[in-house]
């Protein structure tokens, strides 16, 4: 999941830079719009919003997985407890 995060962030990063370059507003059959990788950036924008937050990317969505964490064993803090 770290990977789509990555490349999806790389797309929205690459979308931001063309309409930087090229502006805000293109022309087409002679009436100007808005550049069409501006829906592009804002449908990245909330896939990695999404993402962000499934996954526990952000600090609210972070604590929501600790939560959840803390109520299942850990058998890792179990096996060094017996260890140390």
């Amino acid at each position: 999941m770290l990977a789509t995060f990555c490349q999806t962030y790389g797309r929205y990063l690459e979308c931001e830079e063309a309409i930087q370059r090229e502006g805000m507003t293109v022309e087409s059959h002679g009436s100007l719009r808005v550049h069409p990788l501006a829906k592009h950036a804002k449908e990245l924008a909330g896939e990695l919003r999404r993402i962000a937050s499934e996954y526990g990317f952000t600090p609210a969505s972070r604590k929501r997985v600790t939560e959840a964490r803390a109520d299942q064993p850990d058998e890792l803090d179990d096996f060094l407890k017996e260890v140390i």
